[in-house]
């Protein structure tokens, strides 16, 4: 429930800041307001500001390619796919047009031919007389063809930089640009990945880690300390997780793992270590500026979790009650957190 209430509030808030400056309610502008309001990004916030009230979609579109968001990537991207299509289809007329230009040439040339044989020396010097056309489409067929190769080489350079374009967006689109770990999106990709067969996937373990007070923090010691505490926070869970295993930065302050051929105890005990390795190595990015900051980690099993929303739900859960307990900062979801939430609903 707590997962659930925080969630909504942030959506209220986004949706009222875009309302007062006359933002269209595209997934991607709430994406970029969101950034802006939860993700711990200054820089991000400036530029929003700096566009005032009813900015264009264009200048929106800039800020948000400039920050690497991934709706914003993903949207270019799109619109480059379908540039590349209109390529295709321009070359595709170019060349039905040359080659239906050459056709009529070649008949028309077969047509003197044939009309040549047999014919007397003077009916030969008339349809030459006569054919003096067949010149000119020559000469029309050489230029446009000479168009159309020009054409192709455009066109090429076109799809070739649409391509590297659509790379960018796919790297974009996949990474967060803060940490370098991979983003929100990209974790949806992997467990939809895992999911993505007969049966549910064994022996794998979603775990997600909530940095505690983050917003506070925030507010006291600024944005610049608070991107100081995540990038730190990314090269040590980078270096933490094994090379079959995944970290990704999923929102403002919440990272997320996944943990392959692991039993639940297994995934309580990399989340604590986890843990441990934080409080060792995040004190020079946080206590030069203020307190200690710790994490709090729910996990889930995908055993017990039919889909990845379901599995996502659970960790969320975990980490919820983890929270709640300073004294219980690694929590995985078992029946009494699923009778909790129960009895939450109920109410």
């Amino acid at each position: 429930m707590w997962s659930i209430d925080r969630k909504k509030t942030e959506a209220d808030n986004i949706n009222a800041l875009m309302q007062r400056l006359k933002v269209r309610g595209l997934p991607r502008n709430y994406e970029l307001f969101y950034e802006a309001l939860y993700g711990a990004q200054d820089e991000l916030r400036k530029d929003i500001t700096a566009l005032g009230v009813g900015p264009g979609q264009v200048l929106i579109d800039e800020v948000g390619l400039k920050h690497r968001l991934p709706g914003f990537w993903g949207h270019r991207a799109e619109q480059a796919a379908a540039n590349q299509s209109r390529v295709i289809r321009s070359l595709s007329e170019h060349i039905g047009l040359a080659s239906t230009g050459k056709t009529n040439f070649l008949r028309s040339l077969e047509t003197v031919t044939g009309a040549l044989d047999g014919a007397t020396e003077d009916e030969a010097r008339a349809i030459i007389a006569q054919a003096a056309f067949l010149g000119e489409a020559l000469s029309d067929v050489t230029r446009f063809e000479q168009q159309l190769v020009e054409k192709l080489e455009k066109g090429l350079e076109q799809l070739d930089a649409g391509d590297r374009f659509r790379e960018r967006a796919a790297e974009a689109t996949l990474r967060d640009r803060l940490t370098s770990l991979p983003n929100r999106a990209a974790l949806q990709r992997k467990l939809a990945d895992a999911y993505d067969g007969a049966t549910v996937p064994q022996d794998m373990a979603l775990i997600i880690a909530d940095v505690d007070g983050f917003a506070l923090f925030n507010r006291t010691y600024g944005a610049s300390a608070g991107n100081r505490v995540l990038k730190q926070l990314g090269t040590i869970f980078r270096k933490a997780v094994k090379k079959d295993d995944f970290a990704a930065r999923s929102g403002g302050d919440e990272f997320a793992f996944i943990l392959h051929d692991v039993s639940k105890e297994d995934a309580v005990g990399i989340a604590a270590r986890l843990r441990t390795q934080v409080e060792d190595n995040l004190i020079f990015a946080s206590e030069m500026v203020g307190p200690p900051l710790t994490l709090s980690f729910g996990l889930a099993m995908t055993a017990n979790a039919p889909s990845p929303a379901h599995l996502r739900a659970q960790a969320e859960a975990a980490l919820a009650a983890a929270r709640a307990n300073e004294r219980t900062p690694v929590v995985a979801f078992g029946p009494d957190i699923a009778r909790a939430n129960m009895r939450n609903s109920v109410a």
